[in-house]
């Protein structure tokens, strides 16, 4: 039977990976925080599952790490676990480094010390925010990285020390660089709003305001974190559509995009068409041309 081993298992994506895992007959284990706070609702329904199983460890904690890793001896470890608000990073940019940059490599140091290098595969969930100030849209496998968050930062080392030690020793492991994904177990922020549903509102603000530029700024990198996905990123684990966003207009309602074209995004009774030039958006024409994928979409509804 094969063992996965998923940090951060208690969020959107660990959870409904380890359900997905589950189902393929997998032996799943998850890493945990201890906190006075019960955080486990996306996974309490998986508790009790014989082939279920949680460990404290920490990614900012090198012997807990260890630990799991040699108590457990996985096949696959994906480390999904991060600090991933961008503003955050900024209040807290040791902590964020910490996690998001040296974290992977306790993972990668673990496997390599617990002698797994030629049985265990990782996975490194990575980011769109690592093009940053984008220098072309949309963004492809060769596009030059800019990161412009001290998050971005540190998950481009992350990235980079994944390729090092797949060169140096030969290891299993990569990275998926994963654009915005949502679904209903999307972590809840200020006002009580997920990400998207958080630059959904800000953008209402922006598009019938004079300062749109400014105004804008305050929804994140413009319109291109507003792709509204799930099901079907668990089992691709990439970058996410480039062919459906979701817009607010001047008095609050909501459109779906029908295309995006050369950084401008056509929406139905969409008065005026905007000049996105920090669109983060992904191509998947390796995944599309190698057979790795397909999409499956659906726009859940957003008053669950």
């Amino acid at each position: 039977m094969k063992k996965a081993l998923i940090t951060g298992i208690t969020g959107q994506d660990g959870s409904f990976l380890a359900e997905f895992l589950l189902g393929k007959g997998y032996d799943v284990h998850g890493t945990i925080r201890r906190s006075s706070v019960d955080y486990r609702e996306r996974i309490a329904h998986l508790e009790g599952h014989p082939n279920f199983h949680l460990h404290y460890a920490d990614l900012g904690d090198s012997m807990s790490i260890l630990q799991v890793v040699k108590k457990v001896k996985p096949t696959e470890i994906y480390n999904l676990a991060a600090q991933s608000h961008v503003q955050v990073s900024f209040d807290a940019p040791e902590f964020t480094a910490d996690v998001d940059a040296t974290g992977v490599l306790r993972i990668l140091e673990a496997v390599r010390q617990c002698d797994l290098i030629d049985t265990c595969r990782i996975y490194q969930a990575s980011t769109s925010e690592l093009y940053g100030k984008v220098e072309e849209v949309p963004q492809n496998e060769k596009t030059p990285f800019h990161p412009y968050s001290p998050y971005a930062v540190a998950k481009l080392y992350g990235y980079w020390i994944v390729k090092e030690y797949r060169e140096a020793y030969n290891m299993f492991c990569c990275s998926g660089i994963l654009f915005n994904h949502e679904s209903e177990r999307r972590a809840l922020v200020v006002e009580r709003l997920g990400f998207c549903q958080q630059q959904l509102r800000a953008l209402g603000v922006a598009v019938g305001a004079e300062q749109t530029d400014e105004r804008r700024h305050a929804g994140g990198n413009g319109l291109g974190k507003l792709e509204f996905r799930r099901p079907g990123f668990e089992t691709s684990l990439t970058a996410a559509a480039d062919d459906v966003n979701v817009l607010v207009d001047e008095t609050g309602n909501e459109h779906l995009a029908r295309r995006v074209d050369h950084g401008q995004i056509v929406a139905p009774r969409l008065d005026a068409v905007r000049d996105l030039k920090n669109l983060v958006i992904g191509q998947q024409n390796v995944l599309f041309a190698k057979r790795l994928w397909r999409k499956h979409l659906c726009i859940f509804d957003q008053n669950h």
